[in-house]
């Protein structure tokens, strides 16, 4: 096996495509494992450098994974997290804020790195990195609210009411996909024996400033009321600062930027589908 053996777990969603591509645009040795794998997790992962897990909350499958990996010598293991785990915060929010999911999806989060941390003490020579990420956008495959409101505006749709949750007021720290690809390619390499950091702007937008932009990159309208409050933190800004000492980080993608690419990948979907 070649010593730079990199496993994606979840390599064919949506980050985790765009990490594949740009681990392949380095000239690395990629797998992909996923539900359609004919392989097993532990034959996958077997003599691999490098893991990077990207799937969905599944306990059962992260428990597998620690287990296979914990068997591995010289390994570096890649957890993608989410700021959701944060107690809501105006400021942008360090890594040792209080945490304070409020959504079934961050909990299951929160307890996936519990059962990280735990598994580090008793094999603390694995090297981890938990990547919490901001609102990851650009790609038709995220089904989050950038992409809502895109397929909404796109589509005959447009002209029905959209219901934003709660009064548009929230905030929340949006990062272009292409740009996570990148840092979480870094990560991977960085030789760090155990970091949790935010892969996030640091720039908060509220619901209605996001609709708003997209409204311009468009040319288009969108109808739109505000309905019930759901349970959510109100403001999520990842302070960068962490990320910054460990990497120069090159310029990262400007919102209105990355919604004009997002909104051209959004055209080249619906033409590819008629």
């Amino acid at each position: 096996m070649k010593k730079d053996k990199i496993i994606v777990i979840g390599g064919n969603g949506f980050i985790g495509g765009y990490l594949v591509k740009e681990l392949k645009r380095q000239g690395k040795n990629v797998y992909i494992f996923d539900k359609n794998s004919k392989n097993t997790l532990e034959l996958e992962i077997s003599g691999s450098s490098f893991v990077a897990y990207l799937a969905s909350p599944d306990q059962n499958l992260l428990k597998n994974t620690l287990k296979v990996i914990s068997k591995e010598k010289n390994i570096t293991f890649l957890y993608t997290s989410t700021l959701l785990l944060y107690k809501e915060k105006k400021e942008a929010i360090k890594e040792d804020h209080k945490l304070s999911p409020a959504t079934l999806y961050a909990k299951n989060k929160l307890k996936e790195e519990e059962l990280i941390i735990n598994f580090k003490k008793k094999y603390p020579k694995v090297n981890i990195i938990i990547a919490r990420l901001a609102n990851v956008y650009g790609d038709p495959k995220n089904k989050g609210f950038i992409g809502i409101v895109l397929e909404k505006i796109l589509t005959k749709d447009n002209k029905k009411t959209f219901i934003i949750n709660g009064d548009g007021t929230q905030i929340r720290d949006y990062i272009f996909v292409d740009d996570v690809a990148k840092i979480l390619a870094r990560l991977l390499f960085s030789n760090l024996k155990f970091n949790i950091i935010n892969v996030s702007t640091g720039i908060g937008t509220t619901l209605i400033q996001l609709i708003q932009y997209i409204e311009k990159i468009t040319h288009k309208k969108l109808t739109y009321n505000f309905g019930s409050k759901i349970p959510e933190a109100y403001s999520l800004i990842g302070d960068k600062t962490k990320l910054s000492k460990f990497f120069k980080l090159t310029e990262q993608t400007p919102l209105l930027k990355g919604l004009l690419k997002t909104y051209k990948r959004y055209i080249i979907k619906l033409s590819s589908n008629k």
